[in-house]
């Protein structure tokens, strides 16, 4: 079972509108030789590289086992399917995802394509379930009082 998710196209098109116009100020900045050209070069290349990023790459994966949420290039959270003890749906705005090893991913909705926001908490409600499931099958552990 993959799926993807995609994020909201409202960071791309800031993306390449920076870009833009970092590039066209690069080419203004040249043609006057002015030393700043290299930095507005810079700001261009960085945003293009967001662009490519953002667009390229979708904002929350689920699969192989895991779930792995992308909130930028450097930030990335993973949590494992089988992992997943308790999970709070805050309407269609965020989701707090509780591992049993105590660590909490969050997902802001906000971030995600409307049209797949709802396919997105089935998903994932689906998953805890069966998750639930398999913490119910775990064999829970024999303290030392009671095997003496």
């Amino acid at each position: 079972m993959n799926h993807s998710f995609k994020r909201i196209l409202i960071m791309p098109i800031l993306y390449l509108f920076a870009s833009v116009s970092f590039g066209l100020t690069t080419f203004l900045r040249v043609s006057i030789h002015d030393p700043f050209a290299l930095f507005s070069g810079i700001m261009c290349i960085f945003f293009l590289i967001q662009f490519i990023w953002s667009v390229s790459t979708p904002f929350v994966i689920i699969g192989d086992g895991m779930l792995t949420v992308y909130n930028s290039q450097f930030n990335k959270k993973h949590v494992f399917l089988k992992k997943i003890n308790r999970l709070e749906l805050k309407g269609l705005k965020r989701a707090d995802i509780y591992s049993t090893d105590g660590s909490k991913v969050r997902v802001h909705l906000t971030n995600m394509a409307a049209s797949q926001k709802e396919e997105f908490a089935k998903v994932i409600k689906e998953i805890s379930q069966s998750s639930e499931f398999y913490n119910e099958l775990k064999p829970t552990p024999i303290s030392d009082t009671e095997s003496k």
